[in-house]
């Protein structure tokens, strides 16, 4: 007995480098590899094309970057789990201007899986945002809120306010919200959803 006895705290301190290792194998596996697509391009939606410049995206806390119209982010480790791509994005200005700038999000939660690599892709039918034309639901206030608390710099209006965010009047839109996204014409960009 007390072999065993003095044996004990040998297999203690030799299952704690054991357990450690597993913690952290297990850790890595809840992790996906994940780029952003900006796809306000995507020749398969033929009609209109909104003009964003996503300016700053996020997705399940990790920050992507400015990704221009047409192009892909680097790939980055992300949580596992389902969250929405938030951004802040300008209108027809790849310099990113704060003034042509607005908070948007996909319109749905991604999923991504332990291992996955997964590129996101953000267009036309799958965003939205504050002030989309009339008849099209904005995006709702715990994404916006959000991306608020991310990126505080733009001074983006709070919630009950945000058609009044100074993209939101462009210069066209003649819908009951301040106008549409970008000032596209009324309509134009129905895909704001």
């Amino acid at each position: 007995m007390t072999f065993f006895r003095a044996l004990a705290p040998l297999l203690v301190l030799a299952a704690i480098p054991l357990g450690v290792a597993c913690s952290s194998s297990d850790d890595a596996s809840d992790v996906a590899h994940v780029q952003l697509q900006n796809d306000f391009n995507d020749p398969k939606i033929t009609g209109f094309q909104p003009p964003w410049t996503i300016c700053k995206s996020s997705y399940q806390g990790v920050e992507f970057g400015k990704i221009e119209i047409g192009k892909t982010s680097d790939v980055l480790d992300v949580p596992a789990g389902l969250d929405y791509v938030l951004m802040v994005a300008a209108w027809d200005d790849p310099t990113c201007s704060p003034a042509k700038s607005l908070p948007i999000a996909t319109a749905n939660r991604e999923e991504v899986v332990s291992g996955q690599t997964r590129t996101i892709a953000v267009a036309m039918t799958n965003h939205q945002g504050p002030c989309p034309p009339e008849g099209v639901p904005p995006i709702p206030q715990e994404q916006y809120d959000r991306i608020l608390k991310l990126w505080p710099e733009y001074n983006f209006k709070a919630y009950a306010d945000r058609a009044l965010n100074s993209q939101c009047a462009g210069s066209g839109g003649s819908s009951g919200d301040g106008g549409t996204e970008g000032g596209s014409e009324a309509g134009a960009d129905a895909g704001d959803q």
